[in-house]
C-alpha cells in the first residue's frame, strides 16, 4: 500500500512538471501577446486627448438706429466728394461698400465647433456638407495667443496668416497649457483693423 501511495505522488509530480513546461513553453513563443494582455489588464484603453468647444463665428454687436443713421451721413459725404471730384468710379464703390456693411451688420454669427487635439486645431462650420471642416496641424502653425478673449493662431500663411476664435473664459488656462505642449505663445499684436473694426461695433 504504501508503495501505491508513493507511486501516485510521482505520477502527480511528473504531471505538475509536464504542465508548468508547457506553459512556460507558450510564454517563450509568444512574449509579446503574453506582454500586451497583461499590460491591458492593468493599464486599460489609452483614451487620446482633446479639448472641445463651441462658440459663435464672430463677436456680435448689436447696431442701433443711430448707428444705420451714422454709416448713412458718411456715405453721403463720401459720395458727394466723389462726384464733386468727378470721380464716379469712387462714387460706385462707395455705394456697394454702404450697401456691403450695411448687408453684414445684420447677419448674426454662426455656431462653430473649435477642437484642439494631439494633431492640430480642427475648425468645424457646422453647416453640414457645403462648408468642409479643416484641420490645422501644429506644423502649419508659427504660435498662439489669448487676446481679448479671443485664441489666436499665427498660421505660416504668408497672406492673412491670423485666426481668431472665440472660447469660453473658464477653458482658458486648459487650452493654454494644451497649446504650449505643440506650439509657441507669441504675443498678438492689434492692427489697424482690428482697432477700427472695435470703434465701428465690428
Amino acid at each position: 500500500m504504501k508503495k501505491a501511495k508513493d507511486k501516485s505522488a510521482k505520477t502527480r509530480i511528473h504531471t505538475d512538471y509536464t504542465r508548468t513546461k508547457t506553459e512556460n513553453k507558450q510564454i517563450e513563443q509568444n512574449p509579446v501577446e503574453s506582454a500586451s494582455g497583461s499590460n491591458k489588464s492593468v493599464l486599460g484603453p489609452q483614451k487620446s486627448v482633446s479639448i472641445e468647444w463651441q462658440a459663435p463665428e464672430f463677436e456680435y454687436r448689436e447696431k442701433d438706429v443711430s448707428w444705420y443713421w451714422m454709416g448713412l451721413i458718411i456715405a453721403i459725404c463720401l459720395l458727394a466728394f466723389s462726384v464733386w471730384q468727378k470721380n464716379f468710379l469712387f462714387a460706385v464703390f462707395t455705394v456697394i461698400a454702404y450697401l456691403a456693411v450695411v448687408y453684414s451688420a445684420g447677419q448674426k454669427p454662426a455656431v462653430w465647433k473649435f477642437t484642439l487635439n494631439e494633431k492640430g486645431v480642427e475648425i468645424d462650420p457646422m453647416k453640414g456638407k457645403s462648408i468642409a471642416s479643416r484641420l490645422y496641424k501644429y506644423e502649419e502653425i508659427a504660435g498662439f495667443d489669448i487676446w481679448e478673449k479671443e485664441l489666436v493662431l499665427k498660421t505660416k500663411k504668408k497672406i492673412s496668416p491670423y485666426l481668431k476664435m472665440i472660447f469660453p473664459a473658464e477653458k482658458e488656462k486648459e487650452i493654454k497649457e494644451f497649446l504650449v505642449k505643440h506650439i509657441p505663445e507669441e504675443e498678438y499684436d492689434a492692427s489697424i483693423s482690428d482697432s477700427f473694426s472695435k470703434l465701428i461695433g465690428f
